[in-house]
This record gives C-alpha cells, sequence and structure tokens, in this order.
C-alpha cells in the first residue's frame, strides 16, 4: 500500500518549506551579486606626448575583449570598461602604453615616441 500525506500537505507546504524559501534567498542573493560586481563603468581622459600635445587617432582598448574607443582631435576618448578592466593604448610611432581602471573614471596618459621603427608592413588591396 502507498503511504498518503495527511489531507492539505503537500511536498511545497512541509515543515522544511522555511528552509526551502532561505536556500533560494542565498542563491539568487549570490547571483545578483556577481551581476553587480561586473558593472560597467565610464572611463574618459586624454592621450598626450611627451612634449604635452593632444594626440590623435591613438586606439584605447579594453584587454581581452573587442571594446575600443579613438582619440578625437584634442586627444580626449570616452570608454565603457569594468571597474577591474586594463586600458591598452597604441599608436603608430608611439610606445604602448597599459593602464589598469582601478576603478577610476579619468585615465590620462602619456606616451612616449619610439626613436626607430625595426619593420613596417603596408598591404594595399584594390
Amino acid at each position: 500500500m502507498k503511504t498518503k500525506l495527511p489531507e492539505g500537505r503537500s511536498f511545497w507546504s512541509s515543515p522544511s518549506r522555511g528552509l526551502r524559501t532561505a536556500w533560494l534567498s542565498v542563491v539568487l542573493a549570490l547571483g545578483m551579486s556577481g551581476t553587480a560586481l561586473a558593472q560597467q563603468v565610464s572611463v574618459s581622459g586624454t592621450v598626450k606626448n611627451a612634449a604635452g600635445a593632444p594626440l590623435v587617432g591613438v586606439l584605447v582598448r579594453l584587454s581581452g575583449t573587442d571594446t575600443r574607443s579613438v582619440t578625437n582631435s584634442t586627444g580626449r576618448y570616452v570608454i565603457s570598461a569594468p571597474a577591474t578592466g586594463t586600458l591598452n593604448f597604441t599608436l603608430v610611432g608611439q610606445r604602448p602604453a597599459l593602464e589598469a581602471i582601478g576603478g577610476r573614471a579619468r585615465i590620462d596618459v602619456t606616451m612616449t615616441q619610439i626613436s626607430y621603427l625595426e619593420e613596417v608592413v603596408v598591404t594595399g588591396y584594390t
């Protein structure tokens, strides 16, 4: 014979219901905190050369992703990145620069010129 639960009692209304509710709350809280850690911040700044002149066309890239931005005519850039990310600044003829964001909203970079370029390969297609 099968044993039946008393009338009005089911799996969801049993005494361990409070334990299941607490466990589900913990799982949801952990899931939401992981989302909060990966929030994006807007990072901006200027890129200048050693003489203090703004550099135009510097590629600002978030390391490990396809997210990127380019500096404008005043050397300014704006990029959306996680607070724990790293920005990579590159321009032909300038030594690349790497800057950790570290929760900052403004990062100004000074790039130094490379005195001698060993090789430059230019490929053109029609």
